[in-house]
C-alpha cells in the first residue's frame, strides 16, 4: 500500500485533511500533516499533535519527526504563500525522509521569493494556473504541470433543507472570502456593491473593515467572521446564488472556490475569465457575467426562479463529480509519482 504524507496549512480550509481522504479513497494510507509558519496557532487543535511553535527550527523538527514515523512513499505539499515549508526545511526533509516530493501551488510563486526558492526542493511542481508556469520554469528549471483545483464532494454537497433551522442567510446572495487591501479586495467589494440592494451575506476576514469604509452599502451585509468548510457548505446550500470572485492572480480556468461552490449543488455566479468554459458550460453549469449590468440582471432573474437555479446547481455538481474532485487530482499525482520513482 502506498503511503502519502499530505502537508499544508490547515487553518480554515483544512485542505490537507480533505486531500488525505481523497488519497485514502484511492487505496492509499494517507495522513494530513499541518505546516504552519512560526507563531501561527493550529486551526484544528489535535491534528497531528500541532500547537503554537516558537521557532522555525521547532516547526521543522516536528514535521521531520512526523514524516519519519510515518515513512511515506510520496509527500504532497498543498499550499501557497503561507503553507509551504521554506527551502532549508524541504532540503532537510529530503535528506532524512526518502520519498517522492510534489507541490501543488495555490498561489503565484513569482509574488513570493521564499515560495519560489522552495520549489527547487521538489521532484514535481503542479500549478493551478497556466500563466504562472513560464516564470516558474525560467526561475527554477522545473518542468511544471498545469492542474486546476479539485473539490471534496463529501464536504461540499447538497443538504436536506428540511433539517435546517431558519437563518438570515436563507435565499441571500452569498460570498465567502478574504478582502485584503489590494486589487483583489477592491474587485470583490465593487462586484458585491452592485447587488447591495438585495439580500446579501458576506463572510470573511477582518481586512474587510477598510473596504467597508469605501463601500458603506456592504456594511449591513458583512457577517464579520471566517467559516469552517462545513459551515461554508451550509451557507452555499442556504443561499439563492453564490459568488465566486477570483483574486486577480487567477486569470484562467477555475479556482478551488469555484469548484467547491459547484460541488455543493449551489448556483454559482462568476465574472468571465479565460478558460472557464473549458471547466463549466456557461449558462448551464455556472452563471457568467461580463458587466455589472449583466450581474444585476442575472441576480434579479434567478432570485425569482428557484427551479432554474437548482437545475444549474445539479448540473454543476455532476460536472465536478465527473471531472473535478480532489480524488481526480490525487490519482494524477500518484501516477506521476509511480513514474518518477520507477525512473529513479
Amino acid at each position: 500500500m502506498i503511503r502519502v504524507g499530505v502537508v499544508g496549512p490547515v487553518w480554515f480550509s483544512r485542505l490537507p485533511e480533505q486531500a488525505a481522504r481523497a488519497f485514502q479513497s484511492l487505496g492509499c494510507e494517507a495522513r494530513a500533516m499541518e505546516w504552519s509558519p512560526p507563531g501561527r496557532p493550529s486551526a484544528i487543535p489535535g491534528l497531528a499533535n500541532w500547537r503554537r511553535r516558537r521557532t522555525l527550527a521547532a516547526c521543522a523538527r516536528s514535521l521531520q519527526d512526523e514524516l519519519a514515523r510515518f515513512r511515506p512513499d510520496v509527500v504532497t505539499v498543498f499550499g501557497g504563500f503561507a503553507g509551504v515549508p521554506p527551502r532549508e526545511v524541504m532540503e532537510l526533509l529530503r535528506r532524512t525522509v526518502r520519498a517522492w516530493y510534489a507541490i501543488w501551488l495555490g498561489d503565484d510563486p513569482s509574488r513570493s521569493g521564499e515560495l519560489m526558492r522552495a520549489l527547487h526542493a521538489f521532484d514535481a511542481v503542479y500549478s493551478s494556473q497556466p500563466g504562472w508556469i513560464p516564470r516558474i520554469t525560467l526561475t527554477t528549471g522545473h518542468r511544471v504541470a498545469y492542474m486546476i483545483g479539485g473539490a471534496d464532494p463529501t464536504v461540499y454537497r447538497p443538504l436536506d433543507h428540511a433539517g435546517m433551522s431558519p437563518s438570515a442567510d436563507d435565499g441571500a446572495l452569498a460570498f465567502v472570502g478574504a478582502a485584503n487591501w489590494d486589487g483583489g479586495g477592491v474587485l470583490r467589494a465593487r462586484v458585491l456593491d452592485a447587488v447591495a440592494d438585495r439580500p446579501l451575506a458576506i463572510y470573511g476576514n477582518p481586512a474587510w473593515g477598510r473596504l467597508l469604509t469605501d463601500y458603506p452599502r456592504l456594511r449591513p451585509h458583512f457577517r464579520g467572521r471566517t467559516l469552517a468548510p462545513e459551515a461554508v457548505n451550509e451557507l452555499y446550500n442556504r443561499a439563492a446564488l453564490v459568488f465566486s470572485i477570483h483574486h486577480p492572480q487567477f486569470r484562467a480556468g477555475a479556482s478551488m472556490m469555484t469548484l467547491e461552490i459547484a460541488a455543493s449543488g449551489a448556483c454559482g455566479l462568476i465574472p468571465y475569465g479565460e478558460g472557464l468554459d473549458a471547466v463549466f458550460v456557461p449558462g448551464r453549469e455556472y452563471l457568467v457575467f461580463r458587466t455589472l449590468g449583466e450581474l444585476r440582471e442575472m441576480a434579479g432573474y434567478y432570485a425569482d426562479h428557484p427551479e432554474s437555479r437548482r437545475e444549474i446547481g445539479r448540473a454543476a455538481r455532476a460536472r465536478v463529480l465527473a471531472e473535478h474532485t480532489l480524488a481526480h487530482r490525487c490519482r494524477r499525482i500518484l501516477g506521476d509519482a509511480a513514474a518518477g520513482r520507477a525512473a529513479g
